[in-house]
């Protein structure tokens, strides 16, 4: 159990820095119907897939990121088993780096898209976490 959930920390880290190395200095909208029927150029059609499929893509990390979140919540007024309550460890350590990725993200390409989903996962978070954790990772970074 502990090698797959180092394996999917890692996952989500490496992730985490693909895509601040290839996120563009500037949003992507979505095309219009008449602008995905206009006549272009073969370099411009190449690029317009490219930033659609980015955009696809980080939206699909944001939502898996988001997952690993909300999986993390605990009711501690039940009892658990002792493998249950490790699995309970092991989903915490993975939203602990999920909520990393965020507050990173956040801070980093805070002009690319889905900038309001960043930040409603992190509100969310500050009114179930102690304020103290979620500060550190956003203000007291090492980069």
């Amino acid at each position: 159990m502990s090698n797959d959930i180092a394996i999917r920390k890692l996952a989500i880290l490496s992730q985490l820095a693909v895509f601040k190395d290839i996120i563009p200095g500037y949003r992507i909208r979505s095309l219009t119907e008449k602008e995905k029927s206009e006549k272009v150029s073969q370099m411009v059609a190449r690029t317009r897939d490219w930033e659609q499929g980015l955009v696809l893509i980080y939206q699909s990390y944001l939502r898996s990121l988001e997952v690993e979140l909300k999986g993390s919540i605990v009711d501690l007024s039940l009892s658990y088993t002792p493998s249950l309550l490790t699995l309970l460890v092991a989903k915490s350590e993975l939203a602990d780096v999920a909520l990393q990725c965020i507050c990173t993200l956040a801070q980093e390409v805070t002009h690319f898209n889905f900038r309001v989903n960043l930040m409603t996962c992190i509100v969310a978070r500050l009114s179930k976490k102690s304020w103290d954790k979620v500060c550190f990772v956003l203000f007291h970074r090492t980069t």
